[in-house]
C-alpha cells in the first residue's frame, strides 16, 4: 500500500504491521472514527511541503529542521505508523473535546519501532501547528507568543540529543499543554491554566495588603515544619498535625512561615482585618521555567507582569488569584548557601514558599548533574552550584523541592 493511500486500516493490523504488543491499547478508542477522518482529511498530513513550513514559521534551527526533512520517510513512508501519528494528531488537534481529553498520559512508544520511535510524536506535534496558530488567532494571542510557546518542543529535542546523542522527542506528554491553549511562553517564564493543588490557606491584610499563609487541617509535618516522610525521612518522635478552623468572624489555624515551614502553634486572624485570597481549587497560573539560559531576575519579573496582563485579555474563562510553582529553585536552602544576588536567591527572594508533599532531592540532583545521574558524588564539582549541592549532601543534608505563590499585590513590591 502507497503511504498516499488512506484506504482503512484497523487497529489489529496496525499492532501486527508494527510488531506491537499491548503497549498502545490505549489507542484503540476512537481509532475507526480518527482513520474515517484521514480518509477525508489527512491529503496534506506530514508531506514535505507542510513539514517545511512548519519549521520555518517556528524558526527552527537550520540543523534540526534538516533532521525533520530527514526523517521525514520514517513516517510517511510506512503505512501502519502513518496512521498512527495520524490517530495521535487526531486525539489532540480534530477530534471532539471529550475524546481530546481522553489522550490524557500519552503512551510511551515501544524500542520494537526502531528509529521511528524517536520521531513520531515530534512529527504529531509539528503537524499541529496550523491548528495552534488558529487556536491562538482566535485568541488574539500574537504569533511571537506561539512561536515562543512552541519553541519547547525545539528545545526538548535538544535536550534528547544530548542525553541520547541523537534527535528524538521524549516529552509527547508535557506538549499536550502547550498545543491545548493552557500554556504560554511569555519571555523567560511560561505560564500554566491550573487550579490552586496544595491545601494551604491564603491571606490578605484589608488594611496592608500583608500575605500570610495557613496550613489546611489535619495534615502530618515533621518538627523541622516540612510534611512528614519529606526526602523519605518520618519524625516518628515529634511529627504533629495541623489545625484548621473558620467560622463567621475568623480563621484560626497554623502558620507557614514565608520560608516554607508549618509552626506547630495556632494564629488567629479576624476575617473584618483578613480576606482569603488563595485556597485549594481556585484557579492560578503556574509557572514553569524553561531551560533556556540565565534565570535572569529582571527577565523573570517583566514575564510576571505580561502574565498579569496577558491572561484576562487572552484567557478570560480563567479568572486567576496569583502564581503557583513547585521547583527545586524554590529550596530555602538554597538562599543559605548562595549569595543574595544569585539569580537563583533573587528568584526565590519572590516567592511566599510552602513545603511540598513528597518533597525530595531528585530534581535537585536531576537539574544540577543531568537526568541519569544516580550519585551526584562521582560528578565533577566544576561549577559553584555544583560544589554547593554536594558539600550540603556530604553534610548529611537533603535537598528538596518546595511549592510556593507570588499574588498580585506581592508584585506589585518586586523590583
Amino acid at each position: 500500500m502507497s503511504s498516499k493511500d488512506t484506504r482503512f486500516l484497523d487497529f489489529d493490523t496496525i499492532r501486527a504491521d508494527l510488531g506491537l504488543g499491548t503497549e498502545l491499547d490505549s489507542f484503540r478508542d476512537g481509532w475507526e472514527e480518527s482513520q474515517r477522518a484521514r480518509q477525508t482529511d489527512g491529503a496534506g498530513f506530514l508531506t514535505p511541503p507542510t513539514v517545511e513550513e512548519a519549521c520555518r514559521f517556528l524558526q527552527m534551527e537550520p540543523a534540526l529542521a534538516h533532521a525533520f526533512n530527514e526523517a521525514l520517510p520514517l513516517i510517511a513512508g510506512n503505512d501502519a505508523l502513518l496512521c498512527l501519528a495520524w490517530h495521535c494528531h487526531w486525539l489532540l488537534f480534530a477530534s471532539a473535546p471529550e475524546k481530546k481529553a481522553s489522550l490524557g498520559a500519552v503512551p510511551e512508544l515501544p524500542e520494537s519501532l526502531g528509529p521511528a520511535r524517536d520521531w513520531l510524536y515530534a512529527f504529531v506535534y509539528l503537524a499541529g501547528v496550523p491548528h495552534v496558530r488558529e487556536l491562538h488567532r482566535a485568541r488574539g494571542v500574537d504569533e511571537s507568543v506561539t512561536v515562543e510557546t512552541l519553541g519547547d518542543l525545539a528545545l526538548w529535542m535538544r535536550e534528547y540529543r544530548t542525553r541520547f546523542g541523537r534527535w528524538g522527542f521524549g516529552q509527547a506528554g508535557w506538549l499536550t499543554r502547550h498545543v491545548s491553549g493552557r500554556l504560554y511562553q511569555l519571555g523567560r517564564l511560561q505560564f500554566e491554566t491550573t487550579c490552586f493543588p496544595l491545601d494551604f490557606h491564603v491571606f490578605q491584610n484589608r488594611e496592608d495588603g500583608e500575605i500570610v499563609a495557613l496550613t489546611g487541617d489535619g495534615l502530618r509535618f515533621r518538627h523541622d515544619g516540612q510534611f512528614d516522610g519529606t526526602n523519605g525521612v518520618f519524625d516518628e518522635a515529634h511529627a504533629w498535625t495541623s489545625f484548621f478552623h473558620e467560622d463567621e468572624s475568623e480563621v484560626r489555624g497554623n502558620l507557614v512561615t514565608i520560608d516554607g515551614r508549618a509552626v506547630h502553634h495556632a494564629v488567629d486572624l479576624p476575617l473584618d482585618e483578613w480576606d482569603c485570597a488563595l485556597r485549594k481549587g481556585d484557579p492560578v497560573l503556574s509557572v514553569h521555567i524553561p531551560a533556556t539560559g540565565p534565570l535572569d531576575h529582571a527577565a523573570c519579573v517583566a514575564s510576571y507582569r505580561r502574565a498579569m496582563a496577558f491572561f484576562p485579555a487572552h484567557v478570560p474563562e480563567h479568572p486567576f488569584k496569583g502564581f503557583y510553582c513547585n521547583s527545586w529553585l524554590l529550596d530555602c536552602q538554597l538562599g543559605e548557601h548562595l549569595p543574595e544576588s544569585a539569580n537563583i536567591v533573587r528568584f526565590l527572594r519572590d516567592w511566599y514558599v510552602l513545603p511540598a508533599p513528597n518533597a525530595s532531592s531528585a530534581q535537585t540532583i536531576e537539574r544540577v548533574f543531568g537526568w541519569d545521574v544516580t550519585d551526584p558524588f562521582e560528578q565533577p564539582a566544576d561549577t559553584t552550584l555544583r560544589r554547593i549541592v554536594i558539600e550540603h549532601m556530604k553534610h548529611g543534608e537533603r535537598w528538596r523541592n518546595a511549592a510556593g505563590v507570588i499574588m498580585p499585590v506581592d508584585l506589585q513590591k518586586i523590583r
